[in-house]
């Protein structure tokens, strides 16, 4: 049996065909990279950890591979509103964050045993 067709949509010079099952996936697949978001930036990581500055690697790491996910062709082809309002929207969940708070001082706390 063949779905029926729902929609035709264009993203960039590509055109897709969606079908009410492929747009459940789709939301499913953005709203767990979103949640992935707002999870990391719950994080504290704590100063006292000896591990403190390979967590805080890891967590820019994983931000920037979020970063990538909703910045890509891919992650504007499963959604049907713009890009650029999620991403204006996790910066700001982001910049609100412990993590971005917990990365600063660490910085800031380098730069001070490095002599900065």
């Amino acid at each position: 049996m063949v779905d029926k067709i729902d929609k035709l949509r264009m993203v960039g010079n590509q055109q897709y065909v969606e079908y009410a099952a492929y747009r459940n996936l789709a939301a499913e697949i953005v709203l767990k990279a979103v949640d992935d978001w707002n999870r990391l930036c719950r994080v504290r990581i704590d100063r006292t950890t000896v591990m403190r500055y390979s967590a805080m690697n890891g967590a820019q790491m994983a931000r920037q591979g979020l970063g990538e996910f909703f910045t890509s062709e891919w992650c504007a082809s499963l959604i049907p509103t713009s890009p650029a309002d999620i991403i204006a929207r996790m910066t700001a969940v982001y910049n609100k964050s412990k993590l971005k708070q917990s990365i600063v001082e660490m910085r800031g706390e380098r730069a001070a045993q490095l002599g900065g």
